[in-house]
């Protein structure tokens, strides 16, 4: 068959495109390609969306074959919509015949946007202020009309790394959003730094006197095992009760790392100071820019076990609720649909908050989140409370109770079979609970407030178990039978990663698959893995298929871990894939081998990283407790580490090495 077409530019309007077919036929049958969906920026020529064939047998004439573009349909957001795409055939009698196919044009993909590079800070600088103009964003729909915008600041401090994480957001006019983060970072070692420095909303902050106290935490990094205690040199610092502090000692938090908790008044200097015998530490704190007006209003969520409507001693707060302070908004009637969030925060782990209130004596209410199935006493079917006049002292009614319903205690276990398949664990999250828990059969490993991990239990084994929360609430759960490792869905053929520019490429393929869906997982440590992504197999049981995934929001620096999982027909989870990692810099640390795997006896690590540096070799167990440890030297021609696994029972272990900034892991199983 010999076809020529001609296709105009795409414009809005009318696009006719012709197209001459050499088969002696005519146009009495038309075959129209069915409709189809694109993804902005795709083609939508004909070679891409399909060409029209016609049929009759008339004559030998040449059929012309033409379709015509209905452009109107692209009027949403980005150039989006639909495309009507009339196909007209005709043959040497001037006998035409039509049929539309519709382009479905659509606008799924977030732009692509750039922030500034990451910047070094002295200890104690601010970063600069936030400039979305040095922000790039571009998108393939709509062009540079992408809308730029700061989104917060988080303050993360490591050790004595005190790290900013600017985020800033691009959103296209589709809605489509992505994000990028800017890092600051200052190298705290040996200086006297604060963490987080004035936080209004911090819930140790109280008032008293109708002066208002703000909780500071001091941190200092120095030699392990130091002592380092109040200096005399420091000014305007007082403790938890209004009094002038004179002493006190900080506490040893890790090896080097040193805290010392305190508070100062609403905008006034202060210096902060802590002295190891020999050397003295100091920090000037604000002078006048932190500014917490109003009054401090705390108070307690908590279980009313006995509903007497005050709390007991042996009543437990409640934990991660939010507590929102809501003022009149516009039509100045509190209540009503316009009202405003003044104030928000979370309960601390005692279930006790505190709020800053704005303008004293005004009228106020308290909104509740996030309360696990509970039922108010006290609070309207909005979970709002009454009104509230909060004087100028903080004073007003007492803590806000709320009754725990045990019936709403709910476990989600799910299997997760082991890479080879020996071995399966079970990751436990307890929803609408009140922590701390304890599990029958002896069973621990918590790794959250709410989530914690069973096992590992060999493959063919069944298990049950009940949690009991700090409420007195019960729940059991059971595998309803032999679990069953052996019989994996998916036949992995491959699974790699690519460091690019700015993200992690991964790419997996199959030979085959019966499965639901594959779940990416991310780690910065080889042991604790986080979902990122959920990408549905379209695989079969006689063909595999080919993956890919951008992770664009990928650690920039450091090594970053992944591994694949598939989650099977029946809901059970996979491990698939060993772990792989991806790093973006030259310094840092590498497992060459591990011999034998699986191992009885001694363990063989190969090791490679900076020369003459040193290294922690760390082995966890299943549930991250630290079983074996030891400090290496490391050779950039490689080196050998012998390691004595005689003694480990028998399971799955992560194999650690870390230089204090770079490590490398890998995963082992012991065996009799």
């Amino acid at each position: 068959m010999r076809f020529i077409y001609r296709l105009a530019a795409l414009v809005a309007g009318i696009v006719v495109l012709t197209v001459s077919l050499g088969l002696g036929v005519n146009a009495q049958v038309i075959t129209v390609p069915g409709d189809i969906t694109v993804e902005c920026g795709g083609s939508i020529a004909p070679e891409a969306t399909g060409i029209a064939t016609a049929s009759d047998g008339c004559n030998s004439d040449p059929i012309s074959v033409e379709s015509s573009d209905d452009l109107s349909g692209l009027s949403e957001c980005g150039n989006t919509g639909t495309i009507t795409r009339t196909w007209i055939a005709t043959d040497g009698c001037s006998t035409s015949i039509t049929d539309v196919q519709v382009i479905t044009v659509e606008d799924n993909t977030p732009p692509s946007i750039a922030c500034p590079a990451d910047m070094s800070l002295a200890c104690g600088e601010n970063p600069p202020a936030v400039d979305i103009n040095a922000v790039s964003a571009v998108d393939d729909c709509s062009g540079s009309n992408v809308t730029v915008a700061f989104v917060d600041d988080q303050v993360s401090v490591n050790g004595t790394m005190v790290s900013t994480l600017r985020t800033y957001s691009a959103t296209d006019e589709c809605g489509n959003v992505a994000t990028c983060v800017q890092v600051f970072e200052a190298d705290c070692t040996g200086e006297l730094f604060i963490s987080d420095p004035c936080t209004c909303g911090n819930p140790n902050n109280y008032q008293l006197g109708g002066l208002n106290y703000i909780a500071e935490l001091a941190t200092i990094g120095s030699g392990a095992g130091e002592t380092w205690t109040f200096d005399a040199s420091a000014f305007g610092i007082y403790d938890s009760n209004g009094n002038p502090m004179t002493s006190g000692t900080a506490v040893e938090v890790m090896p080097g790392i040193y805290e010392f908790p305190f508070w100062v008044l609403n905008s006034t200097p202060y210096q902060i100071a802590l002295s190891n015998g020999t050397d003295v530490a100091q920090y000037a704190g604000f002078d006048g820019d932190c500014v917490c007006d109003g009054a401090f209003y705390d108070g307690s969520v908590y279980v009313d076990t006995d509903g007497n409507g005050s709390q007991s001693s042996d009543e437990n707060g409640l934990a991660g609720v939010t507590v929102s302070l809501m003022s009149a908004g516009a039509d100045g009637v509190v209540g009503t649909a316009d009202d405003v969030m003044v104030d928000s925060t979370t309960t601390s782990v005692v279930g006790e908050f505190n709020l800053l209130v704005p303008a004293p004596g005004s009228d106020y209410y308290l909104n509740f989140s996030g309360i696990p199935d509970a039922s108010y006493p006290t609070l309207s079917a909005a979970g709002n409370t009454g009104l509230l006049n909060i004087g100028s002292d903080g004073g007003t009614a007492g803590a806000t109770p709320a009754v725990l319903d045990c019936a709403s205690l709910i476990l989600d276990a799910t299997v997760v079979c082991g890479s080879d398949d020996a071995f399966f664990t079970v990751v436990v999250n307890v929803v609408n609970g009140q922590a701390p828990y304890t599990v029958s059969d002896g069973f621990t490993g918590f790794f959250g407030s709410n989530s914690f991990i069973l096992g590992p239990l060999p493959n063919g084994s069944s298990y049950g178990f009940t949690v009991t929360d700090n409420a007195g609430c019960a729940a059991s759960s059971d595998s309803g039978g032999q679990v069953d490792c052996a019989t994996v869905a998916v036949d992995l053929v491959s699974f790699d990663g690519i460091v690019q520019e700015t993200a992690n490429q991964l790419k997996w393929s199959t030979a085959s698959e019966t499965t639901d869906r594959f779940l990416l997982e991310r780690s910065d440590d080889a042991n604790n893995f986080q979902v990122i992504a959920t990408v549905t197999a379209v695989g079969s049981e006689s063909q595999g298929s080919n993956y890919t995934y951008v992770d664009a929001n990928a650690p920039q620096r450091g090594v970053t871990y992944y591994r694949l999982s598939e989650v099977d027909l029946n809901g059970q989870v996979h491990v698939i894939s060993s772990v792989i990692e991806l790093r973006r810099d030259v310094d840092a640390v590498k497992i060459d081998y591990v011999a034998p795997i699986p191992a009885s006896s001694e363990l063989n690590i190969g090791l490679t990283g900076p020369e003459g540096s040193s290294a922690v070799v760390t082995v966890f167990n299943i549930v991250g407790q630290n079983v074996y440890q030891t400090i290496e030297t490391l050779r950039e021609n490689g080196s050998q580490v012998q390691v004595d696994v005689s003694e480990l029972p028998v399971g799955v272990y992560i194999l650690q090495i870390s230089n204090g900034e770079f490590q490398a892991v890998k995963e082992f199983v012991v065996t009799d």
